[in-house]
């Protein structure tokens, strides 16, 4: 009763404008008595008035928002105003002598990760090899040049292979090819295990003049050795090092049957283009290798 009684006190409802221009009236200070009675005394009219002024703060708490520029308004021109250079021929060329720079740097890094005893065993094992030849020139140069062709082997099996090497991981990481890293690597161990193999040879011709001369012993080693490297090498690369033990010491025990019985001369470039040809072809496919082997 209490709610008709009111509602029938206060007579006839406003329209939703009129609510509306009394909420804006009463933001700009206007004052209109007759419908402000009606709201003190009706409860629907306030809850209808209560809902503009929630849509008119809402609205300008919108209209406060800044607008922030499209991509097509401010950057678009911007960008379209630049004008590109003109195309230039890149020279990629790096230069010889860069070249060689660049191979004994990462060769020089190459040496860290070679066991530290792998120079010092070669050679003194070369040099007693040699030692103990001219002890027993009977058979010339043989166990000399079978010692080499064994100790190359060995160095490529301890130098090379990823058990020593805990960093190897790094090597395809440095910001030069794989090629050149494993070519730095096979330089740097062949190059020990040659240096120990000279040392041992002219040790040899110097100790015993009747062995023929330093030209005839390097000639007899040099064709099996790189050959044996090169075969031990590709097995390594691409299965492994009990592969490669397999490979290099059955080169090496087959060397007397594929080398030794050539003339000299030429079995030495017979043995040297066949290593040449099997590193090139690993070469070419090493990176594939790679990702085999990541994968």
């Amino acid at each position: 009763m209490n709610g008709l009684e009111n509602e029938h006190q206060t007579g006839a409802h406003p329209d939703e404008e009129e609510l509306l221009a009394l909420v804006l009236a009463h933001d700009a200070g206007g004052t209109d008595d007759t419908l402000r009675e009606h709201l003190r005394d009706c409860r629907r009219c306030r809850d209808i008035q209560h809902q503009w002024f929630a849509i008119v703060d809402a609205t300008r708490a919108e209209e406060d928002t800044p607008i922030v520029a499209a991509y097509e308004d401010l950057i678009a021109p911007a960008l379209a105003a630049i004008t590109p250079p003109a195309a230039t021929a890149v020279n990629n060329r790096i230069g010889l002598r860069r070249s060689i720079r660049m191979v004994a740097r990462v060769t020089a890094r190459q040496a860290s990760l070679v066991p530290r005893l792998l120079a010092p065993a070669t050679l003194g094992v070369l040099l007693l090899a040699a030692v103990a030849q001219a002890q027993w020139p009977q058979g010339g140069h043989t166990m000399l040049s079978r010692v080499i062709e064994l100790v190359m082997v060995i160095c490529v099996l301890s130098g090379m292979a990823p058990a020593n090497d805990p960093r190897s991981e790094l090597g395809w990481t440095l910001p030069v090819s794989p090629r050149l890293v494993v070519l730095c690597r096979l330089l740097l161990v062949l190059g020990l295990a040659t240096v120990g193999a000279l040392a041992a040879t002219g040790t040899l011709t110097a100790v015993e003049q009747d062995i023929g001369g330093f030209g005839p012993v390097l000639v007899g080693w040099l064709g099996p050795s790189l050959l044996s490297a090169a075969c031990t090498s590709v097995a390594l690369l691409r299965r492994g090092r009990a592969a490669a033990a397999l490979v290099g010491f059955t080169t090496w025990a087959l060397a007397p049957m594929l080398v030794h019985r050539l003339p000299p001369i030429t079995g030495t470039v017979i043995a040297a283009a066949l290593a040449l040809a099997l590193l090139t072809a690993a070469f070419i496919r090493l990176n594939r290798w790679v990702a085999l082997a990541t994968t």
